[in-house]
């Protein structure tokens, strides 16, 4: 059994001298941390990034928009030359590009209203994302009491042990001089086991705890890693006693993000319907385009601009009519050229013969959308009344939440007064049960037994104090106050 003891005791000190190399963190690291590595924090984030792209796509749309198009294509049969505008049978090869460029002038302020709804979608996201570093560093203090606690017990656990053996000794001691029988070491040696077994019991829980830790963390396991142990003084005055439900539900009403993002979004729903009643106006813009075609119809030759005739030549066309009675045809003189007054009709010609412009108004004027707009203006509608259910239902749970907190932490405050006393109590009893002890005039029974009650009193008081200091914390945290143990 002492050959057990020795082990342990080795294997925690070689515990303490390892976590004596490692860097501490203190309460703020650990928030700090967290804060900046949590995966829901950078979710969150990206939510408000995502809601900043937003306001910027909604004030892109006051922007004109230019575009440009092309097509390119065979046509074969009877078809309209694309050049000429005449129909044709011969297949024709065509190529056409036109840019266009238009401007919104008015909308029924769709436009306008979508760009501050993105910005107080945004503002609903940053406070979203306050939140969630506000649950983080409650939940991280959480865990990190957690730790202290496992290490306060562990330590008790540790003296309570260290006073078993003491005893044993003192009981070996008397054994030898004939004052107490030996079947009292067989006592002390059961009651050393047991202190032996909390231990274990207590450095396992220290073990769990701060894994728990470093995964809320989500820190590296390779990262070496210790919580620095602060000087903790538990308040003695009840601080819960002077504050109202009311008192504190205001405070937290102008300070949680939750109750300014559901404000938000309400002002944006209200924003929703506004935008869908735009539907309902007309929409005016204003448009302009250059536009071009080649054909491979066209001649690939043609007079140059100051081409002189070389001659004429007379072409019979298909018309004949009757003078005194004689059959007579027409013809048609056309002057000809030669080589020389032409020239290559090319591609670039082509497209800077047919270029175009263009520019005018669009007006758009709904008459009928089959009940399309009025049942957005319905479904925005059902949007404001779940928002303002929302928005009363967070607060209802705000209020029951910090109703909760203020009612646990007065009620730890009475529990830990009532366990003060009881140790307090114990400790006496133990005290006076020992002094007899040693004289004789205690058994072995009562003394183990007075140990006992007071090893889990002991216990208990530890789990109090720790206990009251959390829900004060709880309490800190709806008031606006910064989480920290000083």
């Amino acid at each position: 059994m002492l050959n057990k003891i020795r082990i342990i005791g080795m294997a925690a000190l070689l515990v303490a001298v390892t976590l004596r190399g490692q860097e501490a963190w203190t309460l703020e690291r650990c928030i700090a941390y967290a804060q900046k590595n949590a995966i829901t924090i950078r979710q969150s984030q990206l939510q408000m990034d995502n809601a900043s792209l937003n306001i910027r796509q909604a004030r892109s749309s006051r922007y004109p928009a230019l575009n440009f198009s092309t097509n390119l294509g065979y046509n074969f049969g009877r078809v309209i030359d694309p050049a000429t505008n005449q129909f044709t049978n011969t297949g024709i090869g065509f190529n056409s590009g036109g840019l266009n460029l238009s401007e919104l002038v008015y909308d029924g302020g769709r436009v306008n209203q979508t760009v501050r709804q993105s910005k107080l979608n945004r503002e609903a996201a940053e406070a979203d994302l306050a939140q969630t570093i506000q649950n983080i560093s409650l939940n991280v203090a959480s865990a990190y009491l957690a730790v202290l606690l496992a290490e306060e017990q562990a330590a008790a656990a540790e003296k309570r042990l260290d006073q078993s053996k003491q005893q044993l000794e003192l009981t070996d001691k008397l054994i030898a001089a004939g004052s107490r029988p030996t079947n009292d070491r067989l006592d002390f040696v059961a009651q050393l086991a047991r202190n032996e077994q909390s231990l274990v019991s207590t450095l396992n829980q220290i073990e769990i705890s701060y894994l728990n830790l470093r995964q809320l963390l989500e820190l590296d396991p390779e990262v070496p890693f210790k919580i620095v142990k602060p000087e903790i003084s538990i308040p003695t005055d009840n601080e819960t006693e002077g504050l109202s439900l009311k008192t504190v539900f205001n405070q937290a009403f102008s300070r949680q993000p939750q109750i300014r993002a559901g404000e938000l979004r309400l002002k944006s729903a209200l924003l929703d319907e506004n935008i869908a009643k735009s539907d309902w106006l007309p929409t005016l813009s204003v448009f302009g385009n250059l536009s071009s075609n080649y054909s491979t119809a066209s001649p690939k030759n043609i007079l140059k601009d100051n081409a002189v005739p070389s001659g004429s030549v007379i072409q019979s066309v298909p018309y004949i009519t009757h003078i005194n009675g004689a059959r007579v045809s027409a013809g048609l003189e056309r002057p000809t050229y030669s080589n020389d007054q032409y020239r290559t009709y090319t591609y670039f010609n082509q497209l800077s013969d047919h270029f175009g412009q263009a520019f005018g108004l669009s007006l758009q004027v709904p008459v009928y959308d089959r009940g399309i707009t009025r049942i957005a203006v319905e479904r925005a509608k059902i949007g404001i009344i779940s928002q303002q259910l929302s928005n009363q239902r967070t607060q209802q749970v705000l209020k029951s939440d910090i109703q909760a907190a203020l009612a646990n932490a007065k009620a730890a405050k009475k529990q830990l007064e009532a366990t003060e006393k009881t140790f307090a109590a114990l400790k006496g009893a133990f005290e006076n049960t020992d002094k007899k002890y040693r004289v004789g005039a205690a058994t072995t029974f009562e003394l183990t037994t007075a140990r006992n009650n007071l090893d889990t009193s002991e216990r208990d008081l530890i789990i109090s104090r720790f206990d009251y200091l959390f829900k004060l914390k709880i309490v800190d945290f709806y008031q606006g106050r910064k989480i920290t143990l000083d």
